[in-house]
């Protein structure tokens, strides 16, 4: 049996939108666009993230910065549930081409308070590790001691490349391949 059934059904099942976009898109419930989630599906999330996040070390970080748009409120929910600091990193894309940068995120406004800081990153989804490389470049670039990557789901080896590449651990509630 798989450790987050409801989350797997929910990723393989996810709509795919291919008018209007250069690459096929999915749409899951969990990410920046879903528009209804399931309370089983929500606390089958929101358990797995609070206790990877309870496995990785409370004491190891001191604020969860969330990724916005998809990783917005799961961050909110574990930062409440771990009583911890949040900052919430913006950006805007600018391209959704296959290009081997295909995401490019202004540098998202980093609060001065994230200076010395150590960080846990949390995000929905870790697709090729573009935008989470650039995030954590961007972070120690400005003094952040990025900690640990906390996802919900890594496609496709992002969550690999992410580790290679930032030189980061990086735990997801699931990999899963297409």
């Amino acid at each position: 049996m798989r450790k987050y059934p409801t989350l797997y059904q929910a990723i393989s099942t996810a709509e795919v939108i291919t008018s209007g976009t250069d690459y096929p898109y999915h749409v899951y419930a969990f990410g920046e666009n879903g528009t209804s989630i399931s309370s089983e599906l929500n606390i089958e999330i929101a358990q797995g993230l609070y206790n990877c996040a309870l496995q990785f070390g409370v004491k190891n970080f001191d604020i969860i910065c969330a990724i916005a748009p998809g990783g917005h409120p799961w961050g909110l929910l574990l930062a409440n549930g771990l009583n911890c600091d949040l900052s919430i990193l913006r950006g805007s894309r600018t391209s959704r081409s296959r290009a081997a940068d295909y995401i490019e995120r202004t540098s998202p406004e980093f609060p001065t308070e994230l200076e010395g800081r150590r960080v846990l990153l949390v995000d929905d989804v870790v697709s090729t590790g573009n935008t989470m490389i650039k995030i954590i470049q961007d972070l120690r670039k400005h003094g952040a001691e990025v900690q640990h990557l906390l996802a919900i789901c890594s496609l496709n080896g992002g969550r690999e490349r992410v580790i290679d590449e930032a030189a980061i651990s990086a735990t997801c509630l699931i990999d899963y391949c297409r």
